[in-house]
């Protein structure tokens, strides 16, 4: 199997883990952040707010370290940010604090792995490129449909510290090991996917002009 796909296979694990824990999870912890640390809504929707932004304007500066450092390394110090920010986010006792866990730790946890993981993809393929980044943001809904809703439940049944704190070990335990399956190419492997592709439609083509040449002959 090419080494191409099992990235992209990586990339929608990580499409469902971190969209189900954090890019859609993390809504279900609003009111109780609002309660927790006695703040208007207005306050936590700026928070909310800023992690929009902020994600927007670390985009160039993460896609330069891309270049510089690679996919892998970025992919991991993701996911220990993401995950120590989780685990961090359950002992959080004050509103400043949870700003600076929130806008720290996890804003920039949780976007710069798909920067990694998306120039992985890029790397890999050339013809079957829009096939390859469909199939990895598959894992987004798939996580928004499963893996929320056991979110929802923890929260609901053991409050939002433990969900956080479930949530920061899963993403350590899973992330850690699935980053180091994320790489550049090495030598002529990324060629290979351009040979095959070539190739095989040649193949085809071949086969039915043989079998055409020998009906002819009387």
């Amino acid at each position: 199997m090419y080494y191409g796909w099992w990235v992209v296979v990586t990339a929608s694990i990580f499409h469902a883990l971190f969209g189900g824990l954090y890019h859609t999870g993390i809504s279900l912890y609003f009111l109780p952040f609002k309660r927790t640390f006695e703040v208007s809504s207005t306050q936590l929707s700026l928070a909310f707010a800023l992690r929009t932004l902020e994600g927007g304007i670390e985009g160039p500066i993460v896609g330069y370290l891309v270049d510089k450092v690679g996919p892998k390394s970025i992919v991991i110090f993701g996911v220990i940010a993401g995950g120590v920010g989780f685990i961090l986010l359950a002992m959080t006792q004050s509103y400043p604090a949870f700003l600076v866990v929130f806008l720290g730790f996890l804003t920039i946890g949780f976007s710069t792995p798909f920067h990694g993981i998306t120039a992985a993809i890029n790397h890999w393929f050339r013809r079957r490129l829009g096939t390859a980044m469909s199939l990895a943001t598959v894992g987004s809904a798939v996580g928004g449909f499963l893996i929320t809703p056991l979110v929802a439940w923890l929260i609901l049944t053991f409050g939002w510290r433990v969900a956080a704190l479930a949530s920061g070990v899963l993403i350590l335990v899973l992330g850690i090991p699935l980053s180091f399956l994320v790489r550049r190419p090495r030598g002529s492997e990324a060629i290979r996917e351009e040979t095959l592709s070539a190739d095989e439609p040649n193949e085809h083509v071949a086969g039915i002009t043989s079998q055409e040449e020998q009906k002819e002959k009387p």
